[in-house]
């Protein structure tokens, strides 16, 4: 019994080590990101990719009506059935209702920067980073929240989420340069 709760003790201390090293990596592309910004940017232009980023945060969970948190719900639940039929079937969902919302946010996203300009103010290259930032977030959020989750991969998980700012950094350089 003594062996079986020392490999469970392994296993723990792994997954959170995995967890705080990608933590740790996570917050450093944070403040890189912030620091190319601030760095290449005006005070101005730094406060539109704040505010940009602030909407495609807002529109992403807005639109994605827990569709992350359903999915992951489901795949558990499937798990516990053993039911590998239905955990596929609830993943090809989930992924569609997921990127047929992420459209119809984007769409509407464009829809209201082309008939109402003044109402965000952005920019062209602002509103090109708001939308790239929506999609990567809504369909990222899907995979580590949603499925990740789901199959109780922490140390994954929290691979896919050092990933959404290692892709935001390469956005932002695109827009900007």
């Amino acid at each position: 019994m003594k062996d079986g709760s020392e490999s469970f003790a392994g296993v723990i201390l792994k997954a959170s080590s995995l967890i705080f090293v990608y933590l740790i990596i996570q917050r450093a592309f944070g403040y890189f990101f912030n620091s190319i910004l601030t760095k290449t940017v005006s005070q101005a232009d730094y406060g539109g990719y704040t505010f940009a980023w602030s909407v495609a945060m807002f529109a992403t969970g807005i639109f994605l009506l827990g569709m992350p948190h359903a999915t992951s719900r489901y795949i558990a639940y499937y798990r516990g059935k053993d039911d590998a039929e239905s955990i596929d079937s609830v993943i090809k969902t989930g992924f569609t209702i997921t990127v047929l919302l992420t459209f119809i946010a984007t769409m509407l996203f464009i829809g209201v920067t082309t008939l109402f300009p003044t109402i965000l103010s952005l920019t062209y290259y602002l509103t090109l980073f708001t939308l790239s930032i929506l999609i990567i977030w809504s369909i990222g959020s899907f995979f580590s929240h949603g499925i990740l989750t789901g199959y109780r991969r922490p140390e994954i998980s929290g691979f896919f989420a050092m990933l959404h700012p290692v892709l935001s950094v390469t956005f932002i350089l695109i827009v900007v340069l």
